[in-house]
Formats: C-alpha cells, structure tokens, sequence
C-alpha cells in the first residue's frame, strides 16, 4: 500500500466551509490476493477516540479537530470501506480530510499521524 502526505488547504475559522484536504493511495496485491479487504483507519497520535480525531499544533498543545474519509473506487465510503483486490492491479482509493468551522485555534502548523489498516 502507498500513501501521499494529506495537506489541507489554509483554515480560516470564520468561512462556512472549514477547510479540506485529500491524499490518494492504493493497493497492490503480487500474487495470492483475497477478493476484497477492508481499509481503515486507524486512530491519530492526538485523537481522543475515532470520531474526534485532532492536530496538535507544531509550537504548543493546541489541538484542532478534524475528519477523515476513505472514498475506493465504486462509491463506497466511510471510515472502514470494502475495497476489491486483484493480483498485479494497484487499486486506487483516496482519504478525504475536512476541519469543520468556527474552531477557536491559533495560527501556525497543525499535524497528526494516522495508520491506515488492510484487513484480510
């Protein structure tokens, strides 16, 4: 599985919308493939559970809560999404990252990690 780095674009609590980012990944499976497994997400390094999830800030404690998606091929989406498997096929899917508005944080740089995992 390959993984790209989920930049957001630049949070202004005031504007309706939050902010949004996305990381695109994949899959690729050689030889002996199951038909399908699930990818999930696991928690971050700052979450206080899977639903409030949360960067710290770079130079303090400060937190900022944000939301992930997974969205694979076909539709599906959600925090633990079926996803089809082919020996020697790279199957796309991406991760959808939101911060929802009027959170009261200070400037700087927000970052959290977050392990994504296969199920077989």
């Amino acid at each position: 599985m390959t993984v790209s780095g989920l930049p957001f674009t630049s949070y202004d609590a005031t504007a309706p919308e939050g902010a949004r980012g996305e990381a695109t990944a994949s899959i690729a499976c050689d030889l002996d493939c199951p038909a399908q497994v699930i990818v999930r997400l696991g928690p971050g390094m700052n979450d206080a559970s899977l639903t409030e999830r949360r960067m710290r800030h770079a130079d303090s404690d400060a937190l900022l809560a944000y939301d992930l998606t997974i969205e694979a091929e076909g539709g599906a989406s959600g925090t633990s999404v079926p996803t089809p498997v082919q020996p020697g096929v790279a199957i796309p899917f991406r991760i959808i990252g939101v911060i929802p508005s009027g959170q009261d944080a200070p400037i700087g740089r927000y970052s959290d990690r977050v392990t994504v995992f296969l199920d077989f």
